[in-house]
């Protein structure tokens, strides 16, 4: 195997481009061409720009209108919240064996036999 030689003895061979009769289009042309893709670029960085814009004009006040009905939802959960701790108390009140005593009592005018009602009068 024989090593592949990094540099070359001679330098590369540069091809010329065949002179033309009239250099100053040649210079043009190129000149013209940039100005022209300039022009599309910002032309379509413009229009990009007006979408997006646009876009913004539409999405924001939508957004607004958004977080108002987020207040409201959030306002509703936590009252319904409450509401459900409320009945969730209740219910372990009444459905509380311990308590089946006290509830009668309050729920009725029935009182337990061992008792005995007090009835206060005026003195005369």
């Amino acid at each position: 195997m024989q090593p592949i030689p990094i540099f070359r003895d001679s330098p590369p061979k540069t091809v010329h481009s065949p002179k033309t009769a009239h250099p100053s289009t040649t210079k043009l042309r190129p000149l013209r061409s940039g100005w022209w893709e300039s022009g599309l670029q910002i032309g379509f960085n413009v229009v990009v720009s007006v979408v997006a814009i646009g876009a913004l004009v539409h999405i924001l006040p939508e957004r607004g209108s958004r977080n108002a009905n987020l207040a409201q939802l959030e306002a509703d959960v936590l009252e319904r919240e409450d509401r459900v701790d409320r009945l969730h108390e209740r219910f372990v009140y009444y459905f509380d064996p311990s308590q089946l005593q006290s509830i009668v009592r309050e729920e009725s005018q029935k009182i337990h036999p061992q008792q005995r009602p007090i009835v206060w009068v005026d003195a005369p």
